[in-house]
């Protein structure tokens, strides 16, 4: 499942959900229950440069010595 980031309309408190896409619309404020805006997020994909190193440039499971 993916992660959003959300807003609240009524305190501005700002949060992260691991939620369904087809469920974002149930999301409300954790704080005060209020209305929530989903926020554009950031993201990062796996995979290979040239190079070989991924993309952020540090250890993806095996030994970093």
């Amino acid at each position: 499942m993916p992660l959003y980031e959300f807003r609240c309309d009524t305190c501005a408190e700002t949060f992260t959900r691991l939620i369904s896409w087809d469920r974002r619309g149930d999301v409300r404020c954790p704080h005060c229950g209020g209305a929530v805006r989903q926020l554009l997020s950031t993201f990062s994909t796996a995979g290979t440069q040239s190079g070989g190193e991924s993309p952020g440039g540090g250890c993806c499971g095996g030994s970093c010595g």
